[in-house]
């Protein structure tokens, strides 16, 4: 936890070092074009939930590590990247259930749908993005499971 916090604050300084209106530029740039999707994408997430968007309410302003209208910014970004994206793509990232989740909460629920019903087709497409939607679950008293 103490790491994540510094990573954020690191984050957070360097979009906040760029001139004003040039760091709405940068984030919209790199939602857009990099390549580390899956970070992207728990970034994202991570905003939406800090700025009340999704989940049960904003955190503490200290958590957030874009205003409103960087924010704005980059869901419109990722909406349209989320929309462009194969199955090969979303099934490729490191955690593909993250980035579902991700194009649910911002607010479009037939592209996930939509990508799945396109990649399971039969039954040999079902067993494999079930095997790509997997996790492992660790508990405190049981191990992994």
């Amino acid at each position: 936890m103490h790491y994540a916090l510094e990573e954020s604050n690191r984050d957070r300084r360097a979009v906040r070092s760029q001139p004003r209106g040039a760091s709405v530029e940068l984030l919209i740039e790199m939602f857009g074009t990099g390549e580390a999707l899956g970070w992207l994408t728990d970034n994202l997430r991570r905003e939406l939930f800090a700025q009340g968007r999704v989940g049960n309410g904003e955190r503490s302003t200290a958590e957030r590590l874009l205003s409103s209208e960087e924010l704005d910014g980059v869901v419109a970004v990722m909406i349209k990247r989320h929309e462009g994206l194969s199955g090969t793509n979303v099934f490729a990232v490191s955690n593909p259930i993250a980035l579902l989740f991700n194009w649910l909460d911002l607010g479009d629920g037939e592209g996930p749908r939509r990508l799945i019903g396109e990649n399971v087709v039969s039954d040999i497409g079902l067993v494999e993005k079930l095997e790509a939607l997997r996790s492992t679950i660790t508990t405190s008293d049981e191990g992994s499971v």
